[in-house]
This record gives structure tokens, sequence and C-alpha cells, in this order.
């Protein structure tokens, strides 16, 4: 019943689209990605209150098979397994690839390829890198009638990790960012990327009521090829320790509540790279060189980030931000001023406007985009970290100014 519960969740989310005139002229359809897992989608009552509202919005059931008939794509996914979702946005992105490549009056099918949740099917393939779509860094325009042909509009329910898969794979697809928009809605236990605070304004974005803004990202790229993206915040070392940590006890049934999380700020006072084989080495702008015992290494789209449950981390212009090890008794103090945004002043802080950072390291650290972690080997260095100031465009409400100054 509760997975039910989810999926007539997407499907009115669906139906607001189609029961609205964003239907009929701004959009070629609508792809919803929804994490059952998620924080916030994985408690019962939590989806019982969303369902509900929706309800009461009057928001109608969605249909799949009327839209197939007029030529439009309606689709939902529910995510399955971890790194599902970047195999659904390559999916999304082959399928927006297609409609490029088609006459307008020509409809498309997405390709079937068994990666779905059993609600759809999809999957894709790709080799090209992003392209900007043709607006400045932080350029809006109402989400409305278009001459060209119409995006396609991707929902995401989850939490910052769900975002970032699905974005990641649209990027990965090689299509270009003009013929999709993205709508990130907050359903997990990070939502620091969200593009909206809650379904009532989800709805009103999704009804038509809605301007678009770019949305920019941090490309990083390890020594053997490989790409990760994140869309608010990136990082090496202490920080990224803490989420790895976290991501691992959220999973144990034997911790009950949020016990995980003081269990993983606990781990995180005793973690400390090893220097032993070399310091880290920084390029920064291709001119700044700097080496030193770098503990904590974070960088943003922009400044004025925030993420790990309210972590003022980049609270300035400055998207780079740099601490050098520390005791465990200098750190206790630190986690508070990381919340107020006053470790920049901290002697062993380093913060930088950048746009672009080498990174050399001869050991094992944690890393982390949008939540989601993993530990790098010495042989995925040098990475190469650079922002991309029009990584993709999102839809948000009209009166929220630009979403990238959360």
């Amino acid at each position: 019943m509760h997975r039910q519960h989810i999926i007539d969740i997407g499907h009115r989310l669906i139906g607001a689209v189609q029961d609205s005139n964003c239907w009929n002229h701004r959009v070629s359809g609508v792809w919803v990605v929804m994490n059952p897992a998620a924080g916030l989608l994985a408690r019962h009552g939590v989806v019982r209150q969303v369902l509900a509202q929706l309800v009461r919005a009057g928001a109608p059931y969605g249909s799949l098979d009327a839209a197939q008939e007029c030529g439009r794509v309606a689709r939902l996914d529910l995510t399955r397994y971890p790194g599902h979702g970047w195999e659904l946005g390559r999916a999304i992105g082959s399928y927006v690839h297609q409609l490029e490549k088609q006459a307008p009056a020509d409809p498309v099918e997405p390709e079937d390829g068994g990666c779905g949740s059993g609600e759809s099917n999809g999957s894709g393939d790709g080799a090209c890198g992003p392209e900007d779509g043709g607006r400045q860094p932080g350029e809006s325009s109402d989400f409305g009638c278009r001459s060209e042909a119409a995006p396609l509009l991707v929902v995401t329910v989850g939490g910052d990790g769900t975002h970032e898969e699905v974005l990641s794979g649209l990027l990965d697809s090689g299509c270009s960012a003009a013929g999709f928009r993205i709508l990130r809605l907050p359903m997990g236990s990070g939502n620091d990327a969200a593009d909206v605070p809650g379904m009532n304004h989800a709805l009103g974005v999704l009804r038509g009521e809605a301007q678009e803004s770019t949305v920019p990202a941090v490309e990083t790229v390890l020594a053997g090829g490989e790409r990760i993206y994140a869309f608010n915040v990136a990082s090496f070392g202490l920080d990224a320790c803490v989420v790895e940590w976290t991501n691992r006890l959220k999973r144990s049934w034997l911790l009950p509540g949020d016990t995980y999380k003081l269990i993983a700020d606990l781990v995180s006072l005793f973690y400390t790279p090893s220097f032993k084989q070399g310091l880290v080495k920084l390029l920064i702008d291709g001119s700044e060189e700097i080496e030193r015992d770098i503990v904590l290494l974070a960088i943003g789209a922009t400044g004025h980030r925030v993420y790990g449950r309210g972590k003022q981390v980049l609270p300035g212009e400055e998207n780079l931000c740099a601490i050098r090890n520390l005791g465990i008794l200098k750190r206790l103090p630190l986690k508070g001023m990381f919340y107020r945004g006053e470790h920049v002043q901290h002697p062993n802080t380093m913060m930088r406007r950048a746009s672009s950072v080498r990174i050399e390291y001869p050991g094992r650290i944690y890393f982390q985009a949008d939540g989601e972690s993993r530990v790098l080997q010495p042989e995925d260095f040098p990475v190469q970290v650079r922002v991309l100031p029009t990584a993709v465009v999102h839809v948000g409400p009209r009166d929220s100014g630009d979403a990238d100054s959360r």
C-alpha cells in the first residue's frame, strides 16, 4: 500500500501538468522520477499527507495512455537501487536527443531498455558534454509559450542524491540543455538542492506559474575520465567523511530515529587524511599553487551555499573553502562555526573564488557530490574540478528570485 501511495503521488504530479495550459503549449511532455527510499518518501505518514494534499488541491490522476495518444510523453519511474537515477537520467537524455532530431510533428517513443520501475522502462546512451541552452548564468524568463519545440519537463522527487543522479545522467547523455527543464521536489533527508520549498509551490510550478533560470554545476573529472556532477557542493576530506558515514548508518535498522547523525559527527572528530606520502596540492584557475595539509576542501557551483542540515560552508561570494588539519579539541568549536558561517574567519581557513581547480593527492580520501559519497584512490588523481555556469535550466516559483542564491 505504501508503494502504491508513492505511485499515486507521481500520477497526480503528472495530472497537475496535464490539467494545465502548460501541457498544451509549454512542454512536450513530463517525466517523473521518484526515489521511494528517500528520507521523506520512506515515511508512511508523510507519504499519506502529501497524497492527501494533492487530492485536496485538485490534482487529477494523470493518464500515461492519453499522453501517448496525443504524441506526448508522460512517464513515471521509481528508482530501485543506487545509481538507478543516473541510468534513468541517461534514458531521459536519450529521449530528449531523439526529440531534437525529429520534426515537431513526428512523435517519438522513449526507448525501452529495462531499467524502469515497473511503471515504465527506459535506457539511453550518449557521449557528448552539456550545452548551456543559450542563457547567461542566473538569467530568468517566464515558463511560457514558445515558438520553438517545447522542452520536456523532468520532475525528480527525492533528496539531493536523487536529484544529482538524474541530472548527472542527463548531462552524461549529451542532450542539449535546451531540450528539457528540471523541477526538483524536496522529499529526502537532505533537500539543499530542491527548487521549491514544498508541494504547494510545486503544484503552482507544474501548472505553469513559474519562471526559468539556469543552474550551474561542479564537474569533477577523475584521472580515468569518469565525470561526477554536483549541483550544490562537491567536497573532499572531513565533510565527505561525515556524508559517507551518514549514508552507511542511516541504512541500519539498529539505529532508531536520527541517532545515525550523532554517530557520524562523532566519527568525523577522529578522521584525518594521511599526509605521510605527501600533502594536498591545488592549482586554482591555472595560476595559484597551494600545497597544504588540507583536511576539508569544498567547492560550490557558486557562493552562498548551504548543505549538510544547514551548514553555511560557503556563506559569501567565494565558492571554494579549504581548511587545514586540526586536532580533535579544535574541531569541536568549528562545527558550530560552520552553521553560522563564521569558519571563514578561522586562521586555518582559506576562501577563494574559483572556476577550476586541479587536485593532487597521493593517498585515499573521502569525496561527496550532493550527498553521494565514495572513497577516491591514489589512481583517481590528479582530479580536475571546474564550474559549469549554465549546466541546466530549472523551473521554480515566479516570486522565488534567483535559485542560486539559496
